[in-house]
């Protein structure tokens, strides 16, 4: 084989990696529009701010528990290792958890980017989901090989607040006070991969 042959060898092969890993980035494209996003700023409207067909489903008057969960080392994983590097992460995340989500008892269950948020009727299984997950993540971790260990799932930490009044909207979007204040524990005050619950949760373990 001459050398231009070799060279336009070489050049095609390159060029149908550069295809694959486009198409395996196009399949989690969402995860790219999230990063540019700023979370904290994302406005949650209450109930008077919808006509009933934008509901999907109503917890106004139930009372659950709400369940939110967050990653850290989003951006820098992703920047070092690429987007579907991250986006394998968080697929194997939900693996992980999903049933354990399941096992507890689950009313809805929604992602959001490297999130999950997630209701419960009963706070004692949301609790034991929450602990089933760090134990869960943390097992997963210890099982990687040295050379694996850029796979394990970092959490941050899961906040979990309960109470009446939450919505659902159509692009499966929650709201609410009771929403907010797990989002905020959850998003913004949990780090470490601790487990953190409002005082509302607290009292009803007591």
């Amino acid at each position: 084989m001459g050398l231009d042959e070799e060279t336009l060898r070489r050049k095609k092969e390159k060029e149908q990696r550069e295809r694959e890993r486009e198409q395996q980035a196009n399949r989690i494209l969402e995860l790219e529009d999230i990063m540019l996003e700023d979370k904290k700023d994302e406005v949650h409207h209450d109930k008077n701010y919808f006509s009933a067909d934008l509901i999907e489903r109503s917890f106004m008057d139930d009372d659950v528990t709400l369940f939110v969960s967050d990653l850290t080392g989003f951006t820098s994983t992703t920047r070092k290792w690429g987007i579907t590097h991250m986006g394998s992460i968080i697929i194997r995340m939900r693996q992980l958890c999903l049933p354990i989500f399941d096992n507890r008892g689950a009313l809805h269950i929604s992602t959001e980017a490297d999130n999950f948020i997630v209701i419960f009727k009963d706070t004692v299984q949301a609790v034991i989901a929450a602990i089933e997950m760090q134990s869960v993540l943390n097992a997963y971790a210890e099982s990687l090989p040295i050379n694996k260990k850029h796979f394990r799932v970092k959490l941050n930490g899961i906040g979990l607040h309960c109470g009446k009044g939450v919505l659902i909207d159509k692009q499966d979007k929650m709201h609410g006070d009771v929403f907010n204040h797990a989002y905020h524990i959850g998003e913004d005050l949990c780090e470490d991969g601790n487990v953190l619950v409002s005082n509302e949760v607290k009292s009803r373990l007591e």
